[in-house]
């Protein structure tokens, strides 16, 4: 996997975080997609603006991905 997600997730997998908050995303709109490095994958949940930046994630490993309730920025 390459650019920030791919760097972020190998970095999670390699000091065994399972849950991490990021900020200033790039992402539009709200959704989540899995990530996949080294054997770990990782579910991103993001909320973004309209224009591509002002967003939040939440990386969340798989172990944990079924623990999430919800998610809610005000």
């Amino acid at each position: 996997m390459t650019g920030i997600a791919g760097e972020i997730i190998q970095t999670l997998a390699d000091r065994k975080v399972h849950v991490v908050y990021i900020q200033e995303t790039q992402q539009r709109g709200s959704c989540c997609k899995f990530f996949e490095t080294k054997g770990q994958r990782y579910e991103m949940f993001w909320m973004g603006g309209e224009e591509r930046s002002d967003g939040v994630g939440i990386f969340v490993a798989e172990e944990w991905v079924d623990s999430v309730v919800i998610i809610n920025r005000q």
